[in-house]
């Protein structure tokens, strides 16, 4: 039996097999972040088409706001919601920056430039996501990812393929921590080696998680 098991008759029968991979995504949660979680959530749901896969996410999202037996889901988590908005849609207008998360501060503030990391919390190097940071610090209520699925299905397109990593995730985020957006994004001394040891791990987390996501796309070639 799967965790979601549960609630499976909560959710629209064809639409269970992508609310399981949705799932399955990483939270915010950057010193636990897979980047090819991520990955592989985005690749599941693109060849859905844009409102399959945004009534797969309004479907889970829905589920982490409700409580089931007068409690809260507690592992089903709407953070998967926001950071698989973030790298499945791209903005119609040809704007790379993407509508600010309002769920509470992060340990990492926003560039003053938008534009340094359109997608914070996430930067895509190479086509492979890191978090760059560990979390937000909740005050008061947080807003929720269904707004961002209104944003999205209003202005939004899906982008046109999966994440492919282009180079080895360590390469990948060696590029990262040494860019010049990312150095002044934080701060030098103890954080930025923190933070970039952090970086260092989830690279880590992909590299072995690289294999299976390869075989899983030779499976579904």
């Amino acid at each position: 039996m799967t965790e979601l098991e549960s609630v499976r008759s909560q959710i629209k029968s064809g639409l269970f097999p992508a609310v399981e991979l949705i799932h399955r995504a990483p939270t915010i949660d950057g010193n636990g972040f897979n980047p090819v979680a991520l990955i592989r959530a985005v690749g599941g749901l693109l060849p859905l088409g844009k409102e399959n896969a945004l009534a797969a996410l309004e479907a889970y999202e829905r589920l982490a706001w409700a409580p089931v037996g007068g409690e809260q889901q507690d592992s089903l988590d709407d953070e998967r919601v926001f950071l698989i908005l973030r790298v499945l849609f791209m903005r119609n207008d040809g704007n790379s920056v993407m509508p600010p998360l309002r769920i509470g501060s992060p340990d990492v503030p926003p560039p003053e430039d938008p534009a340094a990391f359109p997608l914070f919390p996430l930067a895509v190097v190479e086509q492979i996501p890191f978090l760059l940071i560990d979390g937000y610090q909740l005050g008061g209520l947080p807003e929720r990812a269904s707004e961002h699925i209104r944003y999205c299905r209003e202005h939004c397109r899906l982008r046109p393929a999966p994440l492919r990593p282009q180079a080895p995730p360590l390469d990948a985020v060696e590029a990262l921590v040494q860019s010049e957006a990312w150095r002044a994004l934080v701060p030098e001394g103890e954080a930025r080696q923190r933070y970039a040891r952090m970086l260092r791990q989830q690279a880590t987390r992909a590299l072995a998680s690289l294999p299976e996501l390869a075989e899983n796309e030779d499976l579904n070639a």
